[in-house]
């Protein structure tokens, strides 16, 4: 079964940990996985790949309904203004 809500990160990282204590708090079912299982190729996510390419590296990607999302981003995101739908 496919999470609704994945948080790719690293071990030891601020705003990973932000994003995480933020979802907990805001009541978010979530699953954590190391980026670096993605970037290594053992665990396929194209949207998590994506996503951390155009970010530059920047942690913390959430990936929500298989899109990918920077930290700032998915929140938007979990307030009803989603940036993919801003603009349009």
């Amino acid at each position: 079964m496919t999470k609704d809500v994945i948080v790719y990160g690293k071990d030891k990282c601020k705003l990973c940990d932000a994003a995480k204590d933020k979802l907990k708090r805001m009541g978010i079912p979530f699953e954590f996985r190391q980026m670096q299982d993605v970037v290594d190729a053992k665990i396929q996510d194209v949207a998590a790949l994506s996503e951390y390419s155009m970010q530059g590296g920047q942690l913390p990607i959430i990936v929500i309904y298989d899109r990918g999302y920077s930290y700032p981003a998915a929140m938007k995101f979990f307030k009803g203004n989603d940036p993919e739908e801003e603009g349009s």
